[in-house]
């Protein structure tokens, strides 16, 4: 009769428990794996006299052990235990005095901004920081890859970062308790290290664990597709395959937004692609989390940074990989993380950073020499979701071509690139510069480009000479080369652009740019000079774009005696540059495109641009107005040139043959 009783009192206390939401199961299950209570994070068991009652409804201690005999005590869990006795011992709760640092709140120090945080009376309670993490791993599954259907794992740099961001409290006068010390956090991070997931685990914290009724955690990411099918999908997916969380959640699948009932909170995806709702943004409140922070747009952050403003613990956050525009919000927030932690410009203690990157100015010669220390760097989930073989066989396979290495630094090893699509690799282009004079290459074989664009901007020949011969395009493209350029500009465009470029006047006085007085270019002038120019050289074949070029092409033909079979129009498509951009890549990667360090040249190398799309390809300017003065017109001709260079035919010199014709 007695074992009857005690199986039917079990019994109760089962459904007792089992009839608990699923988030206060969780609180009652903490408490009973670690002694110790966090407050407001459940439902009904919101303070401890609430859960002192439920505990003695279902049998106290006896009662649970039952509830949680199936429980496994792993390496994980007693190294938890470990850490929250020594916290329950030494933490800042047990130190009495406010004015008190406690040891565990001198040891979560990382930065220097964490000095000064604890200063003005921030503390690390290790209960918080393990609540949060665990609260992920034990509701959240994951969906893709060879992990797929295994629970979520906050390893590595999720570990880390997760309990800076969960664990670190202020005291607050206006709610009157201990609150979250952080309200924004930033990460930078290379790709392939579990940035999504890590996304929507936090997400689901926020709206279902942290213990807020009625939050709203919204998933911004530039267009819809990035909202809804990236951070969106991780966010459903994971739900869906929690046997807790599913049964008190409601989906809709077309706006990807999912409700959690008991909580009356909400997860949306918001994008900035959708101009109808663009003011319906300013009317926000809750959290949110920026899903690739480098191409979201200045205008969208504005109208919902400020969200959350009147809750006690919002969170606004930034995950992302680097970028390639200089100006861009992402760009501005990685800088403003990393002047978080070094806590000397800026002093904002309530923004939590972690920036994992390789040295932003890191060359190739530098990564080979350490490539796994540099690999360390920029992605801390290495040995984990980074499989060091594939990412050296990637680097590998990038080093090739100049484009395809600095998207490896880009994505790989989280370097920002100073241009939209950067061509030319600095180091590469430096080494090809040789000591010679255009006097040195008279009389050579060569082919010629000529850039010319509006009356007000700046003009340049490029003349490419090979250092041997061969007979066909195929050999030709692997020969050494030297090159010449000629630039043109008027003294008023100089002007201009002094404040941006401030050496261009003296560019001009060394003779490395002809100055043409006034506000346009004189086209009589600047074809006199190239006749003159070209008629010291074998100019074989002559390119030009006949959208500028082709009124003063004819006046080297008929006024100064150019052979016209030599001229060929090319376009500034991507029809015509595909195959020379290409070659003149390889190049100056092999060390095969020598220049004569002109120092006009050498600007221009360091910013043009390359628009490529299904592998077609265009030399571009930066965008954007405020980049107007940077130049590329030289790096233009040079690519004309050598295209020239390797199709030209040897038909002698037209200026040998009829000599230079004057009016």
């Amino acid at each position: 009769m007695r074992r009857n009783r005690r199986r039917r009192r079990t019994t109760g206390s089962a459904a007792a428990f089992e009839s608990l939401t699923v988030q206060d199961r969780f609180v009652l299950r903490f408490w009973y794996r670690y002694g110790v209570f966090v407050p407001l994070k459940g439902l009904a068991l919101r303070t401890e006299e609430q859960l002192k009652a439920k505990v003695k409804e279902l049998g106290g201690k006896a009662g649970l052990k039952q509830i949680f005999a199936g429980d496994q005590v792993d390496a994980k869990m007693r190294a938890r235990r470990k850490e929250i006795n020594r916290w329950k011992r030494e933490g800042y709760l047990a130190a009495g005095d406010a004015n008190q640092v406690d040891p565990i709140t001198r040891e979560a120090v990382e930065f220097p901004i964490d000095e000064l945080a604890v200063r003005e009376g921030c503390r690390y309670d290790a209960t918080r920081a393990i609540f949060a993490t665990e609260w992920m791993e034990t509701h959240l599954v994951l969906y893709e890859g060879e992990c797929a259907g295994q629970p979520f794992e906050c390893r590595d740099w999720q570990d880390t970062v997760s309990r800076r961001l969960f664990g670190w409290v202020i005291w607050s006068r206006k709610w009157e308790r201990w609150v979250r010390r952080f309200r924004s956090v930033i990460v930078f991070i290379a790709k392939k290290n579990k940035k999504s997931p890590t996304l929507a685990a936090w997400s689901c914290y926020l709206a279902m664990g942290d213990g807020e009724l009625g939050q709203h955690v919204y998933l911004c990411a530039k267009d819809g597709q990035q909202a809804r099918k990236i951070a969106g999908r991780h966010t459903i997916e994971m739900i869906t395959r929690s046997t807790q969380l599913m049964p008190e959640c409601k989906i809709n699948q077309n706006e990807k937004e999912i409700t959690h009932l008991p909580t009356s909170s909400t997860i949306l995806p918001l994008s900035s692609s959708n101009e109808r709702t663009t003011k319906s943004k300013e009317g926000l409140n809750g959290s949110y989390l920026v899903d690739e922070s480098h191409v979201v747009d200045w205008e969208y952050i504005d109208r919902i940074k400020r969200m959350g403003i009147s809750r006690p613990e919002p969170i606004g956050g930034d995950l992302s990989t680097a970028g390639n525009d200089p100006d861009s919000y992402g760009k501005s927030r990685r800088d403003y993380g990393l002047a978080v932690n070094a806590c000397k410009e800026v002093q904002d203690i309530h923004t939590c950073a972690a920036i994992y990157e390789m040295p932003q100015e890191i060359t190739a010669k530098q990564f080979e020499r350490s490539p796994i220390k540099y690999g360390k760097m920029a992605n801390p989930a290495w040995g984990h979701t980074i499989d060091p073989v594939e990412f050296l066989a990637d680097y590998e396979a990038s080093k090739s071509s100049v484009v395809e290495l600095r998207n490896f630094f880009m994505y790989r090893g989280n370097v920002w690139q100073k241009t939209a699509s950067p061509w030319l690799r600095p180091d590469k282009w430096d080494a090809c510069g040789q000591a010679y004079r255009p006097t040195d290459l008279a009389g050579q074989v060569c082919g010629g480009g000529w850039d010319l664009m509006r009356s007000k901007d700046m003009a340049a020949l490029g003349l490419v000479f090979p250092e041997d011969d061969a007979a066909d395009m195929e050999a030709r493209a692997d020969l050494p080369y030297r090159s010449l350029v000629w630039y043109w500009m008027p003294e008023r465009a100089i002007e201009e652009y002094l404040g941006k470029v401030p050496m261009l006047r003296q560019w001009a006085e060394d003779g490395w740019i002809r100055m043409i007085p006034g506000e346009t270019i004189n086209y009589q002038t600047l074809e006199e000079e190239t006749a003159a120019i070209l008629a010291q050289y074998d100019c074989q074949r002559f390119h030009y774009d006949p959208m500028f070029a082709a009124a003063s092409v004819q006046q080297l033909v008929e006024t100064h005696g150019f052979d016209e079979e030599r001229l060929v129009e090319f376009p500034q498509t991507t029809k015509f540059y595909s195959y020379p951009i290409g070659i003149f890549e390889k190049l100056v990667t092999d060390g095969k495109m020598g220049h004569n360090a002109s120092p006009v040249t050498d600007w221009q190398a360091g910013h043009v641009c390359l628009w490529e799309r299904d592998g077609k390809k265009r030399l571009v300017k930066p965008d954007g107005e405020s980049n107007a003065w940077k130049k590329i017109d030289g790096m233009a001709a040079l690519v004309m040139a050598l295209d020239a260079a390797l199709r030209r035919e040897d038909v002698g010199n037209v200026y040998d043959q009829r000599g230079l014709l004057s009016v």
